[in-house]
C-alpha cells in the first residue's frame, strides 16, 4: 500500500487523527452536496442543512460501531472533527460556485 496507517501513527503530530477527520469528513462533505445538488432542487439552506445532517448521522454511526472494537474507540471529539470537516466541504462547494 501507498501509506500504512501504522505509518502513520508513528509520525509525531499532535492531533494528527484529528486533522485526518476533518481531510476525510471535508471531501465527504463536498462530495454530498455535490451530489444533492444535482438531483435535488432544494435551496442552499436546506442543502446545507441535509449534508450536515447526513454527515453527523455517518460520523455518529462510525463513532458508534468503534465503540465495539477492541482495538478503536469512539470519541466525542471525533465527530466534532468530522463535522468541522462536513462544514468546510460544503463551504468549498459554495466557494466553487455551484
Amino acid at each position: 500500500p501507498i501509506l500504512n496507517i501504522s505509518q502513520i501513527q508513528k509520525v509525531n503530530i499532535t492531533h494528527l487523527d484529528k486533522i485526518l477527520h476533518i481531510i476525510e469528513y471535508s471531501v465527504f462533505g463536498y462530495l454530498l452536496i455535490r451530489t444533492y445538488n444535482a438531483t435535488a432542487s432544494f435551496s442552499y439552506k436546506k442543502l446545507f442543512l441535509l449534508v450536515l445532517l447526513t454527515g453527523f448521522l455517518i460520523g455518529g454511526l462510525d463513532e458508534y460501531y468503534q465503540s465495539f472494537l477492541i482495538y478503536r474507540q469512539s470519541s466525542l471529539l471525533d465527530l466534532t472533527a468530522d463535522l468541522i470537516g462536513v462544514v468546510i466541504g460544503i463551504s468549498l462547494f459554495r466557494k466553487a460556485g455551484r
